[in-house]
């Protein structure tokens, strides 16, 4: 990461992260400007890097976008007009995907202050009636985002027709004021990246209902340490019936609902 800051001073000198997907509380008390972070398959390495990510752009909405859609965490539907609505499953950010009114993110240095501090909660009237057109009656769910005592929130679902209109008026609608852009630090990334689901969906035909199709899912449990009991390749439909991609999903013990592979780490979807 990047910045003008002095060169004998670290952005992040050291590095908390509380009920951040598959960290429940992880304390790192001292970074290097080079830090090597190792460990087993599962174990969160990935989701030390998201939360790096998402606390360089002081949780700004299009960063935790990014991070849902890397992991397949992103659902699509058609509304009444046959337009594009994007679901983010917001409640996987938090730690057991318990996204609840009295669970709250937190990731930054060890300083109290200066910790990104995400969670769900009501929208406030103001907000409410500028981004949904409504002051009364069931209150619309948000993202909360606050970061040295400025706070936002954003919409917890979207359309690409009204993207630019939440755009416009995201910069409009704060608790206290707009979100100083500029405290945002540069953080580029380099790596082979998520794995890409129409490979994942190639590989995945060569061992569907064949003995090997166990075998994956065994090595799974093993790794993974988690109570996996199926996979299948899941295919995104509009109204219209046109497929616009596969997500590849997991049935596992302790889930109500499927989960998407690469929710598990980059180590899953590459086994």
């Amino acid at each position: 990461m990047l910045d003008e800051a002095p060169k004998d001073r670290l952005h992040l000198p050291d590095l908390s992260i509380t009920d951040f997907r598959g960290l429940k509380d992880l304390i790192i008390p001292k970074l290097g400007r080079v830090t090597l972070i190792a460990g087993k398959n599962g174990v969160g390495k990935t989701t030390v890097l998201d939360a790096v990510r998402v606390y360089a752009a002081r949780g700004d909405y299009s960063a935790l976008l990014k991070v849902l859609q890397d992991r397949d965490e992103i659902s699509l539907r058609a509304d009444a007009d046959d337009d594009d609505v994007f679901e983010p499953d917001w409640n996987s950010l938090f730690f057991g995907r318990n996204g609840s009114d009295n669970a709250c993110i937190l990731i930054g240095p060890n300083e109290e202050e200066r910790k990104l501090r995400i969670r769900i909660g009501s929208a406030r009237e103001q907000t409410q009636e500028k981004l949904f057109g409504i002051s009364q009656g069931e209150k619309i769910r948000t993202i909360k985002v606050k970061f040295e005592g400025e706070e936002q929130e954003f919409p917890m679902i979207y359309s690409k027709k009204n993207l630019s209109l939440y755009r416009d008026l995201l910069g409009q609608v704060s608790f206290e004021q707009k979100t100083n852009r500029s405290s945002e630090m540069t953080c580029n990334s380099l790596g082979p990246g998520p794995s890409n689901n129409r490979d994942l969906a190639r590989f995945w035909d060569n061992v569907a209902l064949t003995p090997n199709e166990d075998r994956v899912v065994k090595s799974l449990k093993l790794i993974l340490n988690e109570d996996i009991e199926r996979i299948a390749i899941r295919a995104e439909e509009r109204r219209s019936r046109e497929r616009t991609g596969n997500r590849i999903m997991v049935k596992a013990a302790g889930y109500d609902r499927p989960i998407p592979l690469k929710s598990l780490g980059d180590g899953a979807a590459r086994v």
